[in-house]
């Protein structure tokens, strides 16, 4: 990231409305002769909230803060996907606990951890390339969220070996997702050719 030393105002925000705030921890900065600051960052992880005083909250407040959460949920479920289909692992992996529990979709069972998941998407990708794009996005209560997906997956030729619209159940607690799960699914545009 390059800093100019000017003040504007205003201006254009760097990410699109819905991504939810998250913490930059500086790797290395540099200044050039013109005072230009050039930074690097790494990715830190979502900003923690505080509690909300007080202690009963009016239920426009109670509103407000349902209205916040489903949006930081659904910015960070859109951050998931984005991750995903792009392979960057450490992207994905950020927006995840330290305990996340997550479907072997294409090999059966379930992973524990960021470091399984790692090792199961590696052997994935290294067999064929599925593409996730989120349809709809419905918040329920306790942390959970659905999201509807058409999930398109490949072999590494191109050719289509699945085609289908499924559910994709997130669970998620102090602005990370903690679990995943796999709902019902039905071909997607009428066809579905394996999974």
């Amino acid at each position: 990231m390059w800093v100019y030393p000017v003040v504007l105002g205003k201006g254009k925000r760097l990410f699109e409305a819905g991504v939810p705030p998250f913490g930059l921890t500086l790797v290395e900065s540099r200044a050039t002769s013109k005072g230009i600051l050039m930074n690097t960052y790494r990715l830190a992880g979502p900003l923690p909230k505080g509690p909300f005083p007080p202690d009963n909250p009016s239920d426009a407040e109670l509103a407000r803060r349902k209205k916040w959460a489903a949006e930081d949920a659904q910015g960070l479920i859109a951050q998931a996907y984005s991750a995903f289909n792009r392979r960057d692992i450490d992207a994905a992996l950020a927006l995840m606990s330290e305990n996340v529990d997550w479907p072997k979709a294409s090999e059966a069972g379930r992973v524990v951890g960021k470091e399984e998941i790692r090792a199961y998407w590696a052997r994935q990708w290294a067999e064929f390339d599925p593409h996730v794009e989120p349809i709809e996005v419905t918040d329920r209560e306790a942390g959970r969220t659905d999201v509807k997906v058409h999930q398109l997956v490949k072999t590494l030729n191109g050719d289509i070996l699945s085609d289908q619209t499924l559910v994709h159940i997130f669970t998620i607690a102090n602005g990370l997702i903690e679990r995943m799960d796999i709902g019902e699914s039905k071909p997607a545009f009428g066809r579905n050719t394996g999974s």
